[in-house]
């Protein structure tokens, strides 16, 4: 193949994870020589590092996924395009070299000899054959053979090797793999040459309706979090005493250790410090008293003692980190419109939509007056003396809360927009709609206050890779702008990444809305029914032009965390 056709094969950097586990190709890329070679040697820095600590790297295998142009070399070849992913069209569609193929051995065990000579061996390797991605049949001759295939293709590499393999497929495609069905896909695989990630062991654990794998290997792991998108939610008690549960007699000693899968960082620290902390103890924990160190650790002793500090938690425990609810902002979603009944009450509850997860049926126990009440005891000047003002995390907090507080407070507005147009009430749909675009502009205020909510730090960041290459820069820029919003061509999973970011706020999400606000009152005032369709068409033309636009935002937080918080406080507060 030449240069150009393997270059072509790949994604844009923000979209590699994606590429690797065969979802998709080709999208935002092509990939340079400058940026591979930089991957190359920071590759070899990280694995030096992490074996010098003692960890045991986990580097990747074939897993049958190749570049539609292999084709030309190997014509007889049984490669068959992959099935629609996300709605991506044809060209970023994957292919798939079929495990009895004699080619697929062979290009198996070059794959790992030519990593190896790279970057070493520590022997266990991770690979997704079938992620969110059914297999040709269900067949279960056919899957133990496709397993079967595929880990011979690494043991011709490493006679040694041991797959590691998400079961995210196992829930994703629910339907497709029924209990006969995984069980021949993993007796393809010896027992002790597998370990499975349990990916939503909090939610939905697979190993318990999977007869523990039938044996192999597996770890329970806390994905919490699709997308990166922002919110305050977790069960804290769950995770913190469910682990020591399963770690025993229910797994068979079959559970092999714990671990994070979120798909981004930069969010409900507490959760994940929280799980990795309890691997480390014989017995569970107490939500409360744990959260009594956390704070202490987080904040510094004399701040996380404080009566105002411990109380906050004390609220923040009971009614948001007590089951998991996904606190989702209608701001950072394309706006359309939605029948919210007069007599919903439902907004008044701690989130945009309360999803309760089975492993705690408990429904959510607060109102928005707890996270009120909360936020205003960490914006209490009785902490000043005490330093609260310059310490990193506890801005950050601040930030934090006050956002979800404030997102609940744009959701109340929201719904009386919608009250408001069923009614075709003109004068309300002007006062509330200025009302709701004067809150994202506050919100984005108040995060720009803090480092870690800047867009124009995540878009510098991104350019920053190409050096002085202005055109591979444009491209980074492309990437990282596409993955919060679009995240594909034609808003293919859109606002599924979104962010709480200044920047995001104060220009895309802005935007949209008003936009939104303006063809609704548009609509009322001529006397015609608001075009949804018409709407989003438009909305997808202005989306598509910010994705290409380099406009730059601050990269640095100006640092006046408490001055904004308490000013909007003040302006918002019940």
């Amino acid at each position: 193949m030449t240069d150009e056709e393997v270059h072509e094969y790949f994604t844009g950097p923000a979209f590699l994870a994606w590429f690797r586990m065969g979802n998709v190709q080709t999208w935002a890329g092509p990939l340079s020589d400058a940026w591979i070679d930089a991957q190359h040697d920071m590759q070899l820095l990280i694995l030096a590092r992490m074996r010098q600590f003692g960890m045991t790297p986990v580097l990747s295998m074939f897993a049958g996924h190749v570049p539609p142009s292999i084709k030309k070399y190997y014509p007889k070849a049984q490669i068959t395009e992959a099935a629609d992913w996300a709605g991506f069209e044809q060209k970023y569609r994957t292919w798939i070299l079929e495990v009895t193929d004699p080619l697929f051995n062979k290009l198996g065990k070059r794959y790992i000899e030519i990593q190896t000579e790279a970057y070493g061996t520590d022997h266990i390797y991770n690979g997704d054959v079938y992620n969110e991605m059914q297999p040709p049949t269900s067949n279960t001759t056919y899957l133990t053979e496709s397993s079967r295939g595929t880990f011979e293709g690494l043991l011709l590499g490493d006679p040694d090797a041991i797959w590691l393999m998400q079961a995210w497929l196992f829930i994703n495609e629910r339907s497709f793999w029924q209990d006969p069905q995984v069980k021949a896909y993993l007796a393809g695989v010896p027992n002790d040459r597998m370990i499975l990630l349990d990916l939503f062991t909090e939610y939905k654990p697979v190993f318990s309706r999977e007869h523990n794998y039938y044996g192999k290997k597996w770890i329970w792991c806390m994905l919490h979090n699709f997308g990166g998108t922002p919110g305050m939610w977790g069960n804290l008690t769950h995770i913190l005493r469910q682990p020591h549960l399963d770690r025993g007699a229910r797994s068979e000693n079959t559970m092999d250790g714990v671990g994070i899968t979120m798909e981004a960082i930069g969010q409900n620290y507490v959760m994940y410090e929280a799980l990795l902390e309890d691997r480390w103890r014989d017995s569970p924990m107490p939500a409360r008293q744990w959260l009594n160190d956390y704070v202490q650790r987080r904040y510094g002793e004399k701040i996380g003692k404080s009566r105002e500090v411990q109380n906050a938690w004390v609220i923040l425990e009971s009614v948001v980190y007590c089951a998991p609810t996904h606190n989702v902002s209608y701001i950072e979603e394309r706006p359309c419109v939605r029948d919210w009944s007069v007599n919903d009450k439902s907004f008044e509850r701690l989130g945009a939509r309360n999803k309760v997860f089975k492993t705690n049926p408990t429904s959510v126990k607060g109102n928005l007056n707890d996270l009120w009440n909360a936020w205003k005891l960490l914006l209490s000047t009785t902490l000043d003396p005490l330093g609260a003002g310059s310490v990193d995390p506890f801005n950050h907090d601040v930030v934090d809360l006050g956002v979800n507080v404030l997102t609940n407070e744009f959701t109340i507005r929201l719904r009386k927009f919608y009250v408001a147009l069923k009614a075709k009430n003109l004068a309300v749909l002007k006062t509330v709609g200025n009302e709701m675009l004067e809150l994202i502009t506050d919100m984005d205020k108040l995060l720009e206050t803090d480092n870690y909510y800047l867009l124009g730090k995540w878009l510098s960041d991104a350019r920053s890779l190409a050096g002085s290459n202005k055109k591979e820069a444009d491209l980074y820029e492309f990437n990282a702008r596409n993955q919060l919003t679009l995240w594909g061509p034609d808003g293919n999973i859109n606002d599924y990444a979104r962010k709480s970011w200044s920047g995001l706020y104060s220009d895309y999400y802005y935007t949209r809305w008003s936009m939104f606000v303006q063809d609704v009152i548009t609509a009322v005032s001529s006397g015609k029914q608001f075009d949804q369709n018409a709407f989003n068409a438009k909305c997808l033309s202005y989306e598509k032009s910010w994705q290409k636009s380099t406009r730059t935002y601050p990269t640095t937080g100006n640092g006046k965390t408490l001055s904004v918080a308490r000013s909007l406080a003040l302006k918002y507060g019940k």
